[in-house]
């Protein structure tokens, strides 16, 4: 059965190929096969594959709703296998994403770049979509994924790229936020085709933000020690771009940590503070240019609001960042 309202997608499958066809459709291309519960015989394992295929006994939801160019999914299902290899990725493939899944029931393993990732549920995970990777569940489960385009990710696309494969909980730093809003987009019960552009981009533009913080903090041979300290600085500093005094001495003293301690914990993400906070400072000032509703705002004024008080600094800023001045940008927009 497939229903949809405008941009949202909820379907129920009873035939593997058509769930593969419709999780392909929304991300990349995949290859899903039945897999066997867990503890199960060879014997048993291909009876059960087969069984599958001919439409015994599978089943799955799926539901999907779109964020800007972001795609947000709800997946219900009994015991996959999920591969994305060279035999799922034709010459001419979709673009490359990152994707981040909230595992809500059932365990499963993630397999991506040697690395090897249990999931249980409440843990958040994330994979890319550039090189192979695999997904098995043994169980049935339920996951939210969302899909991220990587030129979203701006400066930190590498660096997450080296993230994927690695569970952690969503209990932890500013992660319960990216499971609730994950979790509550899922739910939705009408799209955002009505919803002002703006206020679109804002949303995807805080997903994306979350999914760096939470992400960055796992470094390649630790999943968890010292990541709780970077997600609280970069949360902090999210909340406090306005304040033209946010700089590495206030981060430093409001987390009564010395300012190299937070030049380690920042080090090992490969982020210089000051130059991270320049670039969301001025990535918020672009999206204000560009958004409509402030059209009859000063530069200068938005500007201030994120914390840049000299506006022949901003130009020659948003030149080197972007190519263009904020008189260009707006005029790009259709708001000159």
């Amino acid at each position: 059965m497939h229903t949809s309202t405008s941009g949202i997608v909820d379907a129920t499958f009873t035939c593997v190929e058509e769930f593969q066809a419709r999780a392909s459709k929304a991300f990349v291309p995949l290859r899903i096969t039945p897999a066997s519960p867990a503890g199960g015989s060879d014997a048993r394992t291909a009876r059960t594959a087969a069984g599958r295929r001919n439409g015994d006994g599978f089943r799955a939801h799926f539901r999907g709703i779109q964020v800007n160019d972001l795609i947000v999914t709800r997946i219900g299902c009994t015991p996959t296998v999920v591969r994305r290899d060279d035999a799922s990725a034709p010459a001419c493939d979709s673009p490359r994403m990152l994707k981040v899944a909230l595992q809500q029931r059932g365990h499963g393993v993630v397999v991506q770049g040697g690395r090897e990732s249990e999931v249980a549920p409440g843990d958040l995970v994330a994979y890319e979509t550039g090189i192979p990777y695999r997904l098995r569940f043994q169980e049935p489960y339920d996951t939210v994924v969302i899909g991220i385009p990587w030129p979203a990710l701006g400066a930190h696309a590498d660096l997450l790229g080296d993230r994927t494969a690695r569970a952690v909980p969503a209990s932890e730093g500013v992660r319960p936020l990216v499971a609730t809003l994950l979790t509550g987009l899922s739910d939705l019960s009408t799209d955002l085709d009505t919803a002002p552009a703006p206020a679109t981009l804002h949303l995807a533009d805080a997903l994306v933000s979350l999914v760096v913080s939470t992400f960055a903090g796992v470094t390649p041979h630790d999943s968890g020690t010292g990541g709780d300290i970077a997600d609280q600085i970069l949360a902090h500093c999210h909340a406090n771009l306005a304040d033209p005094g946010l700089s590495l001495v206030s981060v430093a003293r409001a987390h009564g940590v010395s300012v190299s301690y937070v030049q380690k914990r920042l080090r090992a993400r490969g982020i210089a503070l000051g130059s991270w906070i320049r670039r969301q400072r001025l990535h918020r000032i672009r999206r204000d240019l560009r958004d409509p509703a402030l059209a009859q705002r000063g530069t200068a004024a938005i500007a201030a609001r994120w914390g840049i008080m000299d506006a022949a600094h901003l130009g020659r800023a948003m030149r080197a960042e972007y190519g263009a001045t904020p008189s260009e940008i707006r005029e790009a927009a259709g708001l000159a």
